[in-house]
This record gives structure tokens, C-alpha cells and sequence, in this order.
């Protein structure tokens, strides 16, 4: 119990790390150097898709998937996501407990590193 609570404790200041390419993303749509600067905050793939950027190629995948793990509504049309929606899906990133430089180097060479006291509670680990 002590050792579950100690983990507990580092997972709520952990920083959270984000890796994406400088032309997109080995890991599916995400933010690169030419979109980013146009974002308000960082998008999830769905916001990608509802405000054409990209289409998603695998959307019935991840609607069921995120559906089912996240409680989260389910689209009138997956295909043509709404913005509204398509707000309350998660950005994907990595726990970044060890304070590392660089996240998942698979999904590109820019790494957007999170401090928890930015994001408050809004994260599911």
C-alpha cells in the first residue's frame, strides 16, 4: 500500500512528454512545425480530422477504443467528426517520470515536454 501511494504521489507532478516530427507524425496525425503555431492548444487527432487538416485513416479503431476505455460521447457521423466532440477525446502523450529530454523518438524528433501545474487534473494515467 505504501509503495502503490508513493507511485501515486510521483504520477500527480510527473511531466507528461509529447514527440512529433517537423512535417507530421510517424504515430498518426498530430502537430508539426507548420500547424502548431496556428493552434490555440494542442490538438488531438480528432480535432485534426474535424477541422481538415487530415483525414484518419483508422477512426473506427480508435472511436470504439476510446469509447469504451474513456466514457467519452460517441459521434453522431465517426467519418466527419464534430468539433465538439472531437474536443473531448485525449491527446496521447508519454509520463515523463525521470525528467528525460525526449520522449518516443518513433513519433518524431520534436519533443513538447508538459508541466503538470499547466495542465491540473486533466490527465488520465
Amino acid at each position: 500500500n505504501e509503495l502503490f501511494n508513493r507511485l501515486k504521489t510521483e504520477l500527480q507532478v510527473a511531466e507528461l512528454v509529447h514527440n512529433f516530427g517537423d512535417v507530421g507524425s510517424a504515430c498518426g496525425l498530430d502537430i508539426s512545425i507548420e500547424t502548431g503555431p496556428e493552434q490555440p492548444y494542442l490538438y488531438n487527432q480528432w480535432m485534426f480530422k474535424a477541422f481538415g487538416y487530415a483525414s484518419l485513416n483508422d477512426h473506427l479503431t480508435m472511436d470504439l477504443a476510446e469509447r469504451a476505455l474513456f466514457q467519452v460521447p460517441a459521434f453522431r457521423d465517426v467519418a466527419h467528426p464534430d468539433v465538439e466532440t472531437a474536443a473531448s477525446r485525449p491527446v496521447y502523450t508519454g509520463l515523463n517520470m525521470y525528467r528525460g529530454s525526449v520522449g518516443n523518438p518513433l513519433c518524431g524528433s520534436l519533443s513538447f515536454i508538459m508541466s503538470r501545474k499547466n495542465i491540473g487534473e486533466d490527465v488520465f494515467v
